[in-house]
């Protein structure tokens, strides 16, 4: 959601502070004590999705927070709320994502996901959006899909729409109506660029464009209504609501697990809307309890047990290191699938006029990173350069071996790392042996 921070906010009636203080959102996503969790960016790759209304522009980006490790027991699927973006997912993601395939994109117009001018905001484009990623991801279904406030209304149309695809499903904060406080709805009618400005001077954290806020409310979200789709639902459901929310009206939360069949409810003590980063731990074991099988073969249950601490003591014996990581530490992550020039093109979309490397006090940004390796890559493939040939790079700790290493990748070449110091005996056998057919000094 918005996030506006109270304390800005003290000539406000105490009410709106409160309602204000529940949109706050955790930029940074991280904790006192967090010093070596996991960077879930590690993880993001870029969905394209054909733009067809549009000639101007043939697709658009969707940004997803995807973390596949090896032997994964388990996937699941969050979807963020109105205003938010796939990092309100940041503690779910690092706990999840050690032993379960975790994949959070962010919706059309939030976090880095491109806002289309065309089409126009619907329920049936962010269900098909999410249908889409899944399948870019090769997503193996069924999963269970968990989902956060008008997130919730999303999951719920596409467990409708797909019911198959669904194992079970999640919804955290999700009322049947979302009727926006009358302090929200003001702010949200303040026009562009105005809106900017008032939203970083008050000190509002935000994750959409006032054209993305304004569009989604007033043609999906105000307009979608649970009753008689809730009804409908016919998977596993748990609802999980925050004891002190009141960001929107209190009943229409209570008749969301009245409105489901056999849903489970957990309400969960000091914790407002955004219960998922105030109370992590607790809504994780909830997720957890309901994902798990609820019978069990005890004697199975004992067996993977002994296995798993004689597994354990196996990894400690061979690596003893291990003993000293902090308990949130994992021992091992899953490997990225995104490739390294993949994420100089993300950064170059997201943080253009960012410097990436400062030399001497010069900067190169990362919008002239990527041309300049660019032109390299086409300067190679010129030179006969073709996918899996080896490249030798000789040069020192300077920008153009920077350009060099993303432009040889990009061009689908081997870098072939030397030091610049050695010899020319040296040189000529490093590149026989490499077998590399283009040396740049």
């Amino acid at each position: 959601m918005v996030a506006l921070h109270a304390h800005h906010y003290n000539h406000c009636p105490r009410k709106n502070v409160d309602i204000l203080r529940q949109y706050s959102i955790a930029c940074t996503g991280t904790r006192r004590g967090d010093s070596m969790s996991l960077d879930v960016e590690l993880y993001r790759r870029t969905v394209y999705v054909p733009m067809g209304g549009s000639p101007a522009k043939k697709f658009r980006r969707i940004s997803v927070l995807d973390i596949q490790p090896e032997d994964a027991t388990h996937t699941l699927v969050f979807v963020h709320g109105y205003g938010g973006s796939a990092l309100q997912w940041l503690y779910q993601l690092r706990f999840f994502g050690q032993t379960m395939r975790v994949v959070a994109p962010d919706l059309r117009g939030h976090g880095l996901s491109d806002d289309p001018t065309l089409p126009l905001y619907s329920m049936n484009g962010l269900v098909d959006d999410l249908e889409v990623v899944l399948d870019a991801l090769e997503v193996e279904r069924p999963f269970t899909l968990i989902a956060h406030s008008f997130g919730g209304a999303i999951a719920t149309e596409f467990t409708l729409h797909r019911p198959g695809d669904v194992r079970g499903l999640v919804l955290i904060g999700v009322p049947d109506r979302f009727i926006v406080r009358p302090v929200l709805r003001r702010l949200m009618n303040i026009p562009d660029p105005i809106f900017s400005r008032v939203a970083k001077t008050v000190g509002v954290a935000l994750y959409a464009s006032q054209h993305t806020l304004k569009g989604m409310h007033d043609r999906v979200m105000f307009p979608w209504r649970g009753s008689g789709r809730l009804e409908q639902l016919r998977v596993p459901t748990l609802v999980i609501l925050g004891h002190r929310d009141t960001v929107f009206l209190r009943e229409h939360y209570e008749d969301v697990p009245r409105s489901i069949p056999h849903a489970q409810q957990v309400v969960i003590s000091v914790s407002a809307h955004l219960v998922q980063l105030e109370r992590p731990d607790a809504v994780n074991r909830a997720i957890r309890r309901f994902i798990e099988p609820k019978k069990r073969d005890t004697k199975a249950e004992k067996q993977l047990i002994i296995e798993r601490s004689a597994a354990q003591a196996a990894r400690l014996a061979e690596m003893p290191w291990l003993q000293y990581y902090d308990r949130d530490v994992p021992h091992t992550i899953a490997p990225s699938k995104q490739l390294l020039h993949e994420m100089l093109g993300n950064a170059a979309h997201d943080f253009p006029n960012r410097p990436a490397i400062i030399f001497f006090g010069q900067k190169i940004r990362y919008a002239e990173l990527e041309l300049l390796s660019n032109r390299f890559a086409y300067a190679l493939q010129g030179l006969g350069v073709q996918v899996g040939d080896r490249v030798a790079v000789l040069l020192p700790n300077v920008p153009q071996c920077v350009v060099a290493f993303y432009g040889a990748l990009k061009a689908g070449a081997v870098l072939v790392l030397g030091s610049p110091l050695s010899n020319e005996e040296e040189i000529a056998y490093q590149l026989r042996d490499s077998g590399a057919s283009v040396l740049l000094t």
